[in-house]
């Protein structure tokens, strides 16, 4: 009786863990309306309290001016933002602004600036139950590469030329750290096709033995259950995957690799992060 009530358990713990609520991952550059009206609708409408949270960039007040305009011009009524330094973050006024709010949006710049700032105490665990309980984390930029554990920072730790960025795949040289970790079993990465960052995924996703999910300009993944994610937006997101194959021999410093698996997926395309499989039935 103890093992069969242990078992029920067991199976039960990842349902109740379980988030309800969305992440909205942006790859950066512009935002199509369509897009940002989703988000909105995600939150729950143009009532619903969104916080903006500008720590990621160098000039806070400037990126909160525009994403304030942006959701004023659609009709949001209760945009709010937060400013605070590392030493404010669980500030009483921080964690009294955060209450109700049914969004929380990152804009871009630093990522490993972002995360130092938010940190992991009492406004994080804000955050975190915003997402748990229904409601929706989303990014742009600096703020779609922290959504995962492991953080690409976007440092190169053993070729630093800057004229040839991430020009080859080669090994331990991509720099990450731990991001904010919505998503665990997977690597963000953004401004994806546009900037031709193929060779540093490729290396993060061999170097981790994770999945990676390079989101393009003008490109979301809307991730619901922490599970499934929709592609929404202008462009593509690639997807790799190294558990399909396995990683070979390092030779003069460079990765290789074989029966690495790749997707490109458009506007409408599904995919279920734990299987590592297009969902079909939606088309």
């Amino acid at each position: 009786m103890k093992k069969l009530l242990f078992l029920i358990v067991a199976l039960a713990l990842p349902l109740l863990a379980q988030p309800k609520g969305k992440l909205f991952i942006i790859g950066g550059g512009s935002r199509p309306p369509y897009m940002m009206e989703k988000f909105i609708e995600l939150a729950g409408g143009y009532d619903s309290k969104i916080i903006i949270i500008p720590n990621a960039s160098s000039v806070p007040r400037s990126e909160v001016w525009d994403h304030a305009t942006e959701f004023a011009k659609m009709g949001c009524k209760n945009v709010k933002a937060l400013y605070f330094t590392k030493e404010e973050a669980d500030s009483p006024e921080n964690l009294k602004e955060v209450e109700g709010a049914k969004a929380i949006f990152f804009s871009g710049g630093d990522q490993v600036k972002l995360k130092n700032e938010v940190g992991d105490g009492k406004l994080f665990n804000k955050i975190k139950d915003i997402y748990e309980n229904g409601g929706i984390v989303g990014g742009t930029s600096a703020g779609a590469a922290i959504m995962s554990k492991v953080m690409i920072t976007g440092e190169e730790l053993i070729v630093k030329d800057s004229e040839y960025v991430f020009f080859t795949v080669t090994a331990n040289n991509v720099e990450t750290k731990e991001g904010f970790g919505f998503l665990t079993d997977v690597i963000i990465d953004q401004h994806f096709l546009v900037r031709k960052r193929q060779n540093r995924l490729i290396a993060a996703t061999l170097e981790h033995n994770l999945p990676g999910i390079g989101i393009d300009e003008a490109t979301a993944i809307v991730v619901e259950e922490g599970r499934y994610f929709t592609v929404l937006g202008e462009s593509g997101v690639l997807i790799i995957n190294p558990l399909t194959g396995k990683r070979l021999k390092d030779h003069n410093g460079l990765v290789s690799g074989r029966d690495i698996t790749m997707h490109l997926l458009m506007n409408g395309d599904r995919y279920d992060m734990k299987t590592n499989t297009i969902l079909y039935d939606q088309h």
